[in-house]
């Protein structure tokens, strides 16, 4: 049955702002996110916390920041599974197909209402699609999703009627809290990423319900 329900999920797990004296010459974004996600008070302890249980081999500290956290940090010692959408969203570089990705915004619906973000690799600004199967080298920023919301708008082509509209919440070092269309945020932003459940975040998931119309 579809879900008709106009609301917000929020998890209040936020990166840290980002600052201008980088620690890591690439950028600092993933430390960014896992200091919010363990309540850290700044990058630098982040760095710390992560040297304290990393393995020492490997040069991690060389590589980009989120693939060492994403690949060694969170999937071994935490337990995080990865977190990807099925299929490419378009087919010869260019033509949306969102039906194809239905299942990823059903699953991640389920986990924020859960409590559960996802320590994610997306692309810092929007453009058209890289060529298929390379979400995961094609993307530059991580991000902590944290929200889901839907609700109803007028139909942009038939008067009168109107559509569900089902968005992503995006907590960003840089930007902020923003909002993206879910085919839109595996389209044009590329996606990858990493679950991280409440038991290891510690937060409730905050429920916003409206009337139906919206």
């Amino acid at each position: 049955m579809m879900d008709t329900g106009v609301y917000t999920v929020t998890v209040d797990v936020d990166p840290l702002p980002q600052s201008s004296g980088k620690v890591l010459e690439g950028g600092d974004c993933g430390l960014c996110c896992i200091a919010g996600i363990f309540r850290l008070e700044s990058i630098e302890a982040a760095y710390e916390y992560l040297e304290k249980r990393m393995p020492e081999e490997g040069g991690w500290k060389r590589r980009a920041s989120l693939d060492a956290v994403r690949r060694r940090f969170l999937f071994e010692h935490l337990g995080g599974e990865p977190f990807l959408p099925p299929f490419d969203h378009y087919k010869d570089g260019m033509a949306e197909v969102p039906w194809d990705n239905c299942a990823w915004r059903d699953e991640f619906k389920k986990l924020v209402k859960d409590g559960t973000v996802i320590l994610a690799s997306i692309r810092f600004d929007k453009h058209h699609p890289p060529p298929p199967r390379s979400y995961e080298h094609e993307t530059d920023h991580a991000v902590i999703l944290n929200g889901w919301r839907q609700y109803w708008k007028d139909h942009p082509k038939v008067r009168g009627a109107k559509s569900m509209r089902c968005e992503v919440g995006v907590s960003c070092s840089v930007k902020g809290r923003y909002w993206v269309e879910w085919s839109e945020l595996l389209y044009y932003y590329g996606f990858n990423g990493v679950t991280v459940t409440k038991a290891v975040h510690g937060r409730e998931p905050r429920v916003e319900e409206a009337d139906a119309d919206g």
